[in-house]
């Protein structure tokens, strides 16, 4: 109910405006209510959700009431103030959107995941303003300010920080791996407050018509209906799959066709133009340090998710080596490809004996026939659930042993990519040895 005030307020202020019964900077105010309402009620709403979601919560709070309030105060200041109470609300309410966003559960679930979101997203936007700046700004209006001065660079400021925040926004949503409604729905809300916010400072500092004013501020009325409806909704678990997270430009096509298209941008405008001007030079300064930040992230990043497989294998090894069963990994032809320290403790067979050979190899000529068809069955449907194959196994000293396998299929798992088999004394006869007749 409350959250139908914020479009109704920002109707009869525009109405007033448009009527002459209220100024243009008044009716603005007015309608910087309905954010301020919202982050009233994102508060509320944190203050019931759990420890998580609660954060992300706060924080879309505190972005939709930095851009309510910069409104709200604009009809306060003198008329040469305006555009710069607005920059400064823009810049504070991106920041707090941002980290609002990397807050919410299932989004970015770690530190440095959060910071290559971060990364990634300062990468492309900039990436994209360079070739924009190169490809249209500069043929239209120069390779420069003008004589505007101040207030073109105070645009250009502002668009560079839009557009590395809109392209930051879009990863950190499509990118969540849980409740992701929510993320997609509190994205698209921080767009709109961002892209809302930014065309408005444009027209102010432009002097723009009225209307033109109460249609970008449309943004940051919807803007946060949308976070709070997607906030709300972070208890419904939709999607739980991972993304993979590539860490190089080659592996990264999202990044590689922005920093491409700063590239073909750039020889464009030497052969078109030949030179750069100072601002031109600076935008191509700030590509080349963001990229290489990202992909010097990318190095201490690699180095730590090594570090942690160096732990977990040596965790690993650890584990099989005191294990007393024997396992092995078959490949999708059912070659041994891998065997646990425990084969050579139990059966005395040595990798030499085992590896690279089929599994229906290593057992009794008058078990292999039926076992390896079951083994088949098994490629051609396999089953849910783990499979037991009995059969006489030769050990390592040339006696037989009856043994109980059980199969489960990992072959849709990149670390394994096979069956993994565990073998073991059959119940009926114990550690019993069976002599082979000849």
């Amino acid at each position: 109910m409350l959250l139908s005030v914020a479009p109704v307020v920002y109707g009869w202020a525009i109405l007033a405006a448009l009527a002459g019964v209220l100024p243009a900077r008044v009716a603005l105010a007015a309608v910087g209510a309905g954010p301020v309402l919202c982050a009233v009620l994102l508060v509320r709403l944190a203050l019931v959700l759990p420890h998580g979601a609660c954060r992300g919560a706060g924080m879309l709070a505190m972005g939709s009431l930095a851009a309510g309030a910069a409104l709200v105060v604009l009809a306060a200041v003198p008329h040469g103030w305006g555009a710069r109470l607005l920059a400064v609300g823009f810049t504070v309410s991106t920041a707090l959107c941002l980290l609002g966003l990397l807050m919410l559960p299932g989004t970015a679930p770690s530190w440095r995941i959060r910071l290559r979101r971060l990364l990634d997203g300062f990468g492309i936007g900039i990436s994209v303003f360079y070739a924009a700046w190169l490809l249209v700004i500069v043929p239209l209006e120069g390779d420069g300010l003008g004589p505007s001065g101040p207030r073109a660079l105070l645009a250009v400021l502002v668009w560079l920080i839009a557009a590395m925040a809109l392209a930051c926004t879009v990863l950190i949503a499509a990118r969540a791996f849980r409740y992701r409604r929510a993320a997609l729905a509190c994205g698209a809300g921080v767009a709109l407050v961002l892209l809302g916010q930014a065309v408005l400072v444009v027209l102010v500092l432009l002097h723009a018509a009225p209307a033109a004013q109460f249609a970008a501020a449309a943004g940051t009325v919807l803007g946060p209906a949308l976070l709070f409806l997607g906030a709300s909704r972070t208890g419904t678990r939709t999607d739980t799959s991972g993304v993979a997270q590539p860490s190089s430009i080659a592996g990264m096509p999202l990044l590689s066709v922005p920093v491409a298209l700063a590239v073909v941008a750039t020889v464009y405008h030497l052969a078109t133009v030949g030179t750069f001007s100072a601002y031109s030079a600076g935008v191509a300064v700030l590509v080349v340090l963001t990229v290489a930040g990202r992909e010097a992230f990318a190095v201490f990043d690699v180095r730590c998710y090594a570090a942690e497989l160096a732990e977990q294998e040596a965790r690993f090894r650890s584990i099989v080596a005191g294990s007393d069963d024997v396992t092995m990994v078959l490949d999708e032809c059912l070659i041994v490809r891998w065997q646990s320290p425990a084969a050579a403790r139990r059966f005395g067979l040595s990798d030499a004996e085992v590896l690279g050979r089929p599994f229906s190899a290593l057992f009794h000529p008058e078990d292999a026939p039926s076992l390896a068809e079951q083994l088949r069955e098994l490629l051609v449907d396999p089953p849910d659930a783990r499979v037991l194959v009995s059969g006489r196994l030769r050990d390592g000293f040339g006696t037989w042993r009856f043994t109980e396998s059980s199969a489960t299929d990992h072959r849709n798992e990149p670390a394994v990519a096979g069956w993994w088999c565990i073998c073991g004394m059959s119940a009926r006869t114990g550690n019993s040895r069976i002599r082979s007749a000849g």
